[in-house]
């Protein structure tokens, strides 16, 4: 029986059988079709499963491992022999680094001081070292409690101690001038307080209040606080104060004289990432296409210089970094946002510039009480860019306390500071 019938019986039928039996033709390349179309989408489904598994076991791999690229260390120990932490101006959170030839001073994640707010968040920081258990918060829009229209007053910062209905709101007024607080400056402070409906109003300023504002402070008794941060007398230090050290070392590449990486063939295969690896002709110093982490993306700079270590004495020469392809520390290369683990071969010339510099001492200080804590600054106009270290420290018992760290760092610095008991 034939199912592929002649020209001339196909003639002799009648239009209903014609036409039936094209419908049964097309059917069937139909059904061929729909079988072509499910296998291919088997195979091409299955390898874009295995990729995506695959760079999920490399991110969940390294998912724990350190951001060595954006840290700052700040411990506090019972006496305070030998702390030793380190701080590096990289901010892996913005991806971005440094540059060999780069003089930008780029505000970093801890870079706070801006359009004078800085002096306001160190008070912040000092404070919530005073009170670890308040809520402290700077720049804060408090609802006016008799407006009608919803108006708001600005407050430097906010201070909300204890859990409602018995909290404690406290505002702070922050000035940092050359000048003295003006009356009329004090006048607006206090009606911010009303308005506001908070408890207390805490004034700082750099420097000294007038006899007219301490005794209408004084009249107040409690609802009003003034504090100076000021310069601190090294006379007037306590006996066992610690001694803080400063040292910037700037690290700079002069020129790359070899630079080999190396991949996995069948690992670049498989994520489909060798024909943009084998177009990539050179490597460049400042090319955010490698990461330690699997994560966050970093320059050949960074990597010569956090895995380089300059001989003693020396402030230039020439520095090789080797990362194996298989062994610890592991190393990435990013190719069309793809991490592929990479080996590499680097040899470059370079110069290291070590500064050391004196940390003053600032007192926070509050009429009748002294100084409620004191602040370790460090000021430093450095090749790159403006360095401020500040370190608020308050006293508990015999101990000194340390609970976070104010830092203005450009991309490309690097500094140690010590904390040594006298």
């Amino acid at each position: 029986m034939k199912l592929i019938p002649s020209k001339t019986q196909f003639n002799n039928w009648s239009l209903p059988s014609k036409i039936g039996y094209i419908g049964f033709v097309l059917a069937i390349i139909a059904i061929i079709i729909a079988i072509i179309f499910f296998i291919v989408t088997l195979i091409v489904g299955a390898t874009k499963e295995g990729q995506v598994k695959a760079q999920k076991d490399r991110e969940a791999k390294h998912e724990e491992q350190q951001n060595n690229f954006d840290e700052v260390k700040s411990l506090v120990t019972d006496k305070l022999d030998a702390i030793r932490p380190d701080v590096k101006g990289h901010n892996a959170q913005k991806k971005h680094d440094p540059t060999i030839a780069s003089n930008d001073n780029n505000e970093g994640e801890e870079n706070m001081a801006k359009d004078g707010k800085g002096l306001e968040w160190l008070v912040q920081l000092i404070e919530k070292s005073i009170a670890p258990d308040a809520i402290v918060e700077h720049d804060v829009d408090m609802p006016v409690l008799n407006s009608s229209r919803g108006s708001t007053a600005q407050c430097d910062i906010v201070i909300r101690s204890g859990k409602e209905p018995r909290q404690t709101v406290t505002i702070i007024e922050v000035q940092d001038r050359g000048s003295r607080v003006k009356p009329n400056d004090f006048r607006g402070w206090k009606q911010k307080l009303e308005d506001v409906g908070a408890q207390r109003l805490i004034c700082v300023s750099r420097q000294e209040f007038p006899e007219s504002i301490k005794e209408q402070a004084s009249l107040l008794g409690n609802s009003i606080i003034l504090v100076t941060l000021k310069e601190a007398d090294p006379e007037s230090l306590p006996l066992d104060f610690i001694n803080v050290q400063y040292q910037y070392r700037h690290f700079q590449l002069i020129t790359l004289n070899h630079v080999q990486p190396s991949i996995s063939k069948s690992e670049a295969i498989s994520l489909g990432v060798r024909d943009a690896l084998l177009s990539r002709k050179t490597v460049k110093a400042n090319d955010l296409c490698w990461s330690i982490d699997g994560q966050h993306l970093v320059s050949l700079y960074v990597l010569c210089r956090d895995y380089y270590s300059p001989p003693d004495g020396l402030t230039t020469g020439t520095g090789k970094i080797s990362f194996d392809l298989k062994e610890e520390p592991s190393l990435f290369c990013v190719v069309n946002d793809v991490f592929i683990r990479a080996g590499l071969d680097c040899e470059f010339e370079w110069t290291n510039e070590i500064i050391d510099k004196p940390v003053s001492v600032l007192t926070y200080e509050q009429d009748e009480f002294g100084a409620l804590a004191w602040v370790a600054e460090i000021i430093h106009e450095s090749p790159k860019g403006r360095v401020v270290f500040r370190i608020p420290l308050v006293k508990s018992g015999d101990k000194y306390i340390l609970r976070s760290v104010y830092a203005e760092l450009p991309k490309d610095t690097e500094f140690l500071f010590s904390v040594i008991k006298k």
